[in-house]
């Protein structure tokens, strides 16, 4: 992926909107290389694989995801539906943070949108 930026001889790769990405490994690769330079990760969130949608206008998708939506693992805190019994801790801090991939024709993916500022886990990195 040639979409980095280059600070004092440290590449940094770059997600952008529109941003397209011909295969699924090449997805993955850009975000792994993301998530590691800015020692963030990304969790797949409620997404839509083309097997499971069953759609008969795409035969043959090359690609996975029909929609594919990655979150911050810091992100959606849910309210507790617990009794109290059990002590429970989560990482979750509501951490705003994501990226929206729409598959094309079942052909390549597309940024649809995208907010890359984390917040409140300000000094938690993810690895």
């Amino acid at each position: 992926m040639d979409d980095k930026v280059e600070e004092n001889n440290i590449t940094e790769p770059v997600l952008k909107l529109k941003q397209v990405f011909r295969t699924h490994n090449e997805l993955l690769e850009s975000l792994a290389a993301y998530e590691a330079y800015h020692k963030q990760k990304f969790v797949t969130g409620r997404s839509q694989t083309y097997e499971k949608l069953n759609l008969k206008s795409i035969k043959d998708p090359v690609i996975t995801y029909h929609r594919l939506i990655k979150k911050c693992k810091y992100g959606d805190q849910r309210k507790s539906e617990a009794s109290g019994k059990r002590s429970g801790r989560t990482l979750k801090r509501n951490c705003e943070s994501f990226i929206k991939f729409e598959g094309k024709g079942g052909r390549f993916y597309v940024v649809t949108e995208l907010n890359l500022e984390h917040t409140n886990h300000e000094g938690y990195e993810a690895f």
